[in-house]
């Protein structure tokens, strides 16, 4: 269960400074090999329940996902822990 595991992060994209043996995470490798092209990722968080609508776009955003009108968040983090 998600209570007693033990994770370093949804798919390695936390800070390696948090990372069980300091081990570098799975997405900056991705970025190190050009496997994306920017170091960032995003969310789109559908309003409807029980659809598959929602989506995590890893290297970038997806524009097709703003709606006409609307607008994107940038989210400075703060810091390089929990």
């Amino acid at each position: 269960s998600f209570v007693a595991a033990k994770f370093d992060g949804i798919l390695g994209m936390g800070w390696q400074s948090i990372s069980a043996d300091n081990i570098p995470p799975v997405y900056e490798y991705m970025y190190q090999q050009k496997l994306i092209d920017d170091n960032s990722f995003s969310f789109y968080l559908s309003k409807v329940p029980g659809t598959q609508a929602s989506k995590l776009v890893l290297g970038g955003i997806d524009t097709t996902l703003i709606k006409s009108g609307g607008s994107f968040n940038y989210v400075t983090l703060t810091s390089d822990t929990y």
